[in-house]
């Protein structure tokens, strides 16, 4: 990889570092508690309220209900997929980019 790579990945590893010191001592806003609370209710009672009731899709809320039951149900586990998803299409595209990219590009 190219200095300019090397900097791009270690300037998004610090930013993604930086943003998990802070993620346990919040509390949970609206929005994240009603989540909370559907990803925290049993298999059957998430599928009926979501599909028939809310009309949305239980993939999202099953996902964090596993995750949470392996993690443990804190506010630092229930905002680390959401802060892990942040870095990983810049580092993708960042790591494509360095198998691709072509050393001297033409100017045209």
């Amino acid at each position: 990889m190219t200095r300019h790579r090397l900097m791009i990945l270690a300037l998004t590893l610090l930013a993604f570092g930086l943003q998990l010191t802070n993620l346990g001592p919040q509390s949970l806003l609206v929005d994240q508690g009603i989540t909370y609370a559907r990803a925290a209710v049993p298999w059957e009672a998430a599928v009926f309220h979501l599909l028939l009731v809310a009309k949305q899709t239980p993939l999202y809320y099953e996902l964090l209900r596993l995750w949470l039951r392996a993690a443990g149900f804190s506010s630092f586990a229930f905002r680390f997929p959401s802060v892990w998803a942040r870095p990983s299409p810049y580092l993708s595209s960042t790591l494509r980019a360095s198998v691709l990219a072509v050393e001297k590009p033409a100017w045209w």
